[in-house]
C-alpha cells in the first residue's frame, strides 16, 4: 500500500467509520504522515474530533489536537522527531492536556527518563503516552482501500 502513495500528495485514510485527508507536504517524509494517520486511528475512538496540522494560536503547532470547548487542547499528537524545547514547554503548559509522542521504530525507555525527568515534581492530570510504530507498520496496518487497522496490541507503548 505505501509504494502507491509516495507519488501522491494527498492521502486519504479510514478508520472507525471516518476518514481524514493528510496533505504530504513537499519536504515531508511518507513515515511522518503515516504515523500522523496511525496516531489518528489509534486514538480516534476516544478523541473523535481530532484535527491533523491545525493551529490552534500557540507558538507550537500539533500534528494532531482535539480542543475542549474552551479551546483548550484535551489531545495533542506530536510524530516524529521533537525538539526538548517544545517538550518541556507542552509537558509544562499543558498538564491537562493528553500528550502523545510518536516514533518510527525506535527504543522508547532513553525518551520516557527525558520525560520522567522533565515532569519530576510537575502534576499533570493527564497522560502522556509513547509509541512506536514497528518498521514494517505501512504495510502491515494499511489496507489497499486506505483503511487503516491498528490497536495498542500492535504497537509498543509507555505511559508516563
Amino acid at each position: 500500500m505505501t509504494q502507491d502513495l509516495k507519488l501522491r500528495r494527498k492521502w486519504t485514510f479510514r478508520a472507525h467509520g471516518k476518514q481524514m485527508v493528510f496533505i504530504k507536504k513537499t519536504l515531508e517524509s511518507d513515515i511522518h504522515v503515516l504515523m500522523k494517520a496511525f496516531i489518528w486511528a489509534l486514538f480516534l475512538p476516544d478523541y473523535p474530533d481530532l484535527s491533523v496540522e491545525i493551529q490552534i494560536g500557540d507558538r507550537f503547532k500539533p500534528d494532531l489536537v482535539q480542543l475542549g470547548d474552551d479551546g483548550i487542547p484535551v489531545f495533542w499528537g506530536e510524530a516524529g522527531r521533537v525538539s526538548l524545547r517544545k517538550t518541556k514547554a507542552l509537558v509544562h503548559r499543558f498538564r491537562y492536556t493528553h500528550l502523545v509522542f510518536a516514533k518510527w521504530n525506535m527504543n522508547l525507555v532513553p525518551f520516557r527518563q527525558i520525560l520522567k525527568k522533565e515532569t519530576g515534581s510537575d502534576r499533570r492530570l493527564a497522560p502522556i503516552d509513547l509509541i512506536s510504530f514497528p518498521a514494517e507498520s505501512g504495510e502491515r496496518f494499511i489496507h489497499r482501500d486506505g483503511t487503516i487497522q491498528i490497536n495498542f496490541r500492535d504497537v509498543n507503548r509507555l505511559r508516563c
